[in-house]
């Protein structure tokens, strides 16, 4: 308070004061912000009927959503979640499982999925294969 009331004499803005005092929160709030949105507007294209004409295609790409949306709950600081009485203690292990559950689900179609990119190998450096290489095996 009393760096607001110091502002104050100093003649800054009260908009000046504000940016000063909640600098770091509102960074946060808007990389949450700009998340959430790519989320609602993924799934959104991933659900409309008319995106995919394979019912199974679908399936995955709604499986990738979910995977995107644990990644970002448990690679993100989501103390604000706890603090909010979202997530209980112990949640974040559940969250973790769910992920690798998730992933284990997708990998038989994780060549499938890439490769309809056409992203170039030289792009996409990756660890997806065997022992010896083979990522078709």
């Amino acid at each position: 308070m009393e760096h607001i009331l110091q502002s104050a004499k100093d003649g800054t803005s009260e908009n000046e004061r504000v940016h000063s005092l909640f600098a770091v929160d509102i960074v946060s709030m808007t990389h949450a912000h700009i998340i959430y949105v790519l989320f609602k507007i993924f799934r959104g294209s991933v659900e409309d009927p008319t995106t995919f004409k394979c019912p199974n295609l679908r399936g995955h790409m709604l499986d990738l959503v979910r995977i995107m949306a644990l990644h970002e709950l448990t690679t993100q600081d989501s103390s604000s979640n706890y603090e909010a009485g979202y997530f209980a203690m112990g949640t974040a292990p559940i969250l973790l499982e769910a992920q690798k559950k998730l992933l284990s689900k997708i990998r038989p179609q994780m060549i499938s999925l890439i490769e309809g990119w056409q992203f170039p190998d030289s792009m996409l450096v990756s660890a997806i294969g065997n022992s010896y290489g083979d990522i078709y095996e």
